[in-house]
């Protein structure tokens, strides 16, 4: 794993650990990484996690109820880690709810 990718799994690991949610957008907005490569951070990071999964309503990764952060991923709490992030890479406070996307919610077609 590169030390990239290990900042990325760590923001994943955080979001889920602050806002119970994240999704492939995010990840492309904070990173500027592609699309390929914010799936394939999500599927590497499920691995490691067992209790997240992709909600097709949802169109987003969420954690169950029971989530529990990776052990050793952080070297700090997630919410601390989070308002770092937002300095590093000047976006707003992603450890506020406001300023995290919301939850797309699927297309109804009936």
């Amino acid at each position: 794993m590169t030390k990239n990718q290990k900042i990325r799994l760590q923001f994943i690991d955080a979001m889920f650990a602050v806002h119970g949610r994240v999704g492939r957008a995010q990840i492309i907005d904070v990173f500027g990484v592609a699309m390929a490569c914010a799936s394939k951070d999500l599927t590497a990071y499920t691995k490691f996690n067992s209790q997240v999964y992709f909600s097709h309503q949802h169109l987003s990764y969420l954690c169950r109820e029971y989530f529990m952060p990776v052990e050793g991923l952080l070297d700090l709490p997630a919410v601390k880690f989070l308002e770092s992030l937002s300095i590093v890479f000047a976006v707003p406070n992603l450890a506020l709810e406001e300023n995290v996307m919301p939850i797309p919610r699927a297309v109804n077609h009936e």
